[in-house]
């Protein structure tokens, strides 16, 4: 029962996927196409599959558990993109190079989510990557695990957040578009709580000092450790890095 009353939910949520909701997070992913790209997770219509395709090409394949939404999908079809049913078992004809799995696990129980994210991993290409996360309900804000397969192991790569400001900005937002694994460990004496308010703190001396939030971000990313800026508004924290 609890299960079944999740998998409502999920499924009313998705039906409600905007266009333009991933656009944001997919300018940062541009430089990761190329090859086969696998996106999970359709909504009612698969407007952010398609908007997908038309930046990153030149094949992508979106998948989704429900027969329904799989079979409205097909009207979307042209060369290069296509939709089947699957779950995390894709079965295809060759490993993609990028997953994206957006807005999907979020509601499911922690270990069902981390057993889907490791499912979907094995099956990337060497190099390939997997994007796991969520975020608001316009796309404005969001985080994602970064998983990588080299050597075929699959790594974490990273955290990305990013944001275009439209919603205003403080680092403390994301604790509400957290993947599933990390949504409710933003307490004291957790690694994401302590990265999170040294962020909002240096941030917050950059709007003492006059910056906008695009500024503030800017400066603050320098000033953090184990980060990588990834263009206007995001940035990738690896919490293992030496």
């Amino acid at each position: 029962m609890f299960c079944a009353a999740i998998r409502a939910t999920i499924a009313r949520m998705r039906g409600r996927t905007r266009p333009g909701r991933l656009r944001l997070l997919d300018g940062v992913l541009s430089r990761e196409g190329g090859g086969l790209t696998v996106d999970v997770g359709l909504g009612d219509e698969p407007v952010t599959t398609v908007e997908l395709f038309e930046l990153l090409g030149p094949k992508v394949v979106g998948v989704d558990s429900d027969s329904g939404r799989v079979a409205r999908a097909q009207s979307f079809a042209r060369p290069g993109l296509a939709f089947l049913q699957r779950s995390w078992s894709l079965e295809l004809d060759q490993p993609p190079r990028l997953i994206r799995a957006m807005n999907v696990l979020r509601e499911y129980p922690v270990h069902e989510a981390a057993e889907a994210s490791e499912r979907l991993a094995s099956q990337l290409a060497e190099g390939g990557l997997l994007v796991e996360g969520s975020t608001d309900v316009d796309g404005a804000l969001g985080s994602a695990h970064l998983w990588r397969k080299r050597g075929g192991a699959v790594v974490g790569e990273g955290l990305l957040f990013f944001t275009d400001f439209s919603r205003g900005f403080a680092p403390m937002m994301f604790r509400d578009v957290l993947p599933r694994d990390l949504r409710r460990e933003v307490k004291p004496g957790t690694g994401i709580h302590a990265f999170l308010q040294t962020w909002q703190r240096r941030f917050d001396d950059g709007r003492a000092a006059g910056e906008n939030a695009a500024s503030g971000f800017d400066r603050a990313c320098e000033s953090l450790a184990q980060t990588e800026r990834r263009g206007v508004g995001s940035l990738v924290w690896r919490p293992l890095a030496a």
